[in-house]
């Protein structure tokens, strides 16, 4: 996994991967219980975000929240590891935020390499969901709208199988333009909201962000080349 130095708050919002009362979807609470605090709307020729609950149009208001913590050369979060996870702490900060008139609170679930949210057999540890399902729940008990964002799809179980590395070179360019990296992020959210529906997390209060940083690699293949028929296969 490959930190990006930038923080940016540009996002992609997607519905539920995974619909709430889907067949066979493990303890798939009532359907109108986990709607959506959030829903996109068109506005003449414009897409707008606007709140279910009232119908007024939303902004976003907020922060990130971050636990950093070094991890060699790098920083990352530790905000919903097991062995650093501290309710209190959390509690205090979102009340903070909610002090502060923010509404929302973007949170990165996988802003680490050690002790983080996957395994190696391509699941999402269920000690790490619990916490991440903890933290929604104060979250709502405040009323901020949660942005749950990817750094990048995590190493152990899902990075790891991308097509590497021609005609593409891995990485994002495996990830974005190759079926099986598509199949393989696809997996990974549908993963992580199934963990989060067994934790019986409030959803409602959910906004994805697919990817934090949307780029692609032009040193390496298929964008470095200088001549070369690549066929994409999504």
């Amino acid at each position: 996994m490959r930190v990006r130095p930038g923080l940016v708050l540009a996002a992609v919002f997607a519905s539920l991967l995974v619909p709430s009362g889907a067949p066979g979807a493990p303890n798939a609470p009532n359907a109108s219980a986990n709607r959506h605090w959030i829903g996109v709307r068109e506005r003449g020729d414009v897409r707008e975000l606007f709140d279910r609950r009232s119908g007024n149009r939303f902004v976003p208001r907020g922060s990130n929240l971050l636990m950093k913590v070094r991890e060699g050369d790098h920083w990352a979060s530790s905000l919903f590891r097991p062995r650093n996870w501290n309710q209190k702490r959390v509690r205090k900060e979102l009340t903070g935020m909610k002090r502060l008139g923010y509404n929302t609170v973007r949170v990165f679930i996988d802003l680490c390499q050690v002790d983080c949210i996957s395994t190696s057999g391509g699941s999402i540890r269920r000690p790490y969901a619990k916490n991440i399902a903890a933290f929604l729940r104060i979250a709502r008990k405040k009323g901020l709208v949660v942005m749950l964002a990817s750094n990048d799809v995590p190493d152990r179980g899902y990075s790891n199988r991308v097509p590497c590395c021609s005609p593409f070179g891995g990485y994002r360019n495996s990830l974005w333009l190759t079926r099986k990296g598509h199949n393989i992020l696809m997996e990974y959210w549908a993963e992580v909201v199934r963990a989060l529906r067994r934790e019986r997390a409030p959803l409602q209060v959910v906004i994805y962000q697919l990817q934090q940083e949307h780029f692609l690699l032009e040193d390496v293949e298929p964008l470095s080349l200088a001549g070369r028929l690549v066929c994409l296969r999504l």
